[in-house]
């Protein structure tokens, strides 16, 4: 069996390691915390319990051809900035959810949001692919999978303080579109030049 020349103190020490863990984290971030809050800010927005849930079941039929198509652009334009605009677009439809009482908006961040769905672990896992060759990417991935699952796991206590002190979901969804615009400054400082084993 392949063992990969790198240790995990290696691993560790590449500032792309953490680069694209902190930035895949900060994605489900985003992710999560739109996707938890998505029933409740529609039922602040006025909608019933019943008609939220069926925008949001739409969403997620949405985000089927969206995985292909976040799929395509990695494959065309790189992992790299296919995630950056990735986070972008996730920004984006933030922006467009934290308009308050616009039935517009609403359903445009609502196609935003389900084309979202499925690129989140497309791409998360490519640009790891895209940096270490298929030997070492079982180890490193196996290390970046753990620190974004700690970040990502941050996601209600960030919703909450943004629900709580910053005045509702616009302070919270707010906290959500910085943390996209730091999501796309952390893989633009990612390297996407594929290590090399030889070096190890």
């Amino acid at each position: 069996a392949y063992v990969s020349p790198f240790s995990v103190r290696q691993l560790l020490a590449m500032k792309d390691v953490w680069l694209i863990a902190l930035g895949s984290g900060g994605i489900y971030i985003v992710l999560v915390g739109v996707l938890s809050q998505m029933v409740p800010r529609m039922m602040d927005m006025g909608y019933s319990q019943g008609q939220a849930i069926t925008n949001l079941s739409i969403a997620a039929f949405i985000g089927v051809p969206g995985a292909y198509a976040w799929g395509w652009l990695g494959q065309k334009f790189g992992s790299r900035k296919a995630v950056m605009g990735y986070a972008a677009w996730w920004g984006a439809a933030v922006l467009m959810n934290m308009i308050p009482a616009n039935s517009l908006t609403l359903w445009i961040s609502l196609i935003m949001i389900g084309v979202s769905f499925g690129g989140a672990t497309n791409l998360t896992t490519s640009i790891v692919a895209d940096k270490f060759p298929r030997g070492s990417f079982v180890k490193a991935f196996g290390l970046i999978q753990p620190i974004q699952g700690v970040i990502r796991s941050c996601a209600y206590a960030i919703l909450a303080f943004g629900l709580t002190h910053l005045g509702g979901y616009v302070g919270a969804y707010a906290l959500l579109v910085a943390i996209a615009a730091v999501n796309i400054a952390l893989f633009w400082l990612a390297d996407p030049t594929p290590v090399s084993e030889e070096t190890a």
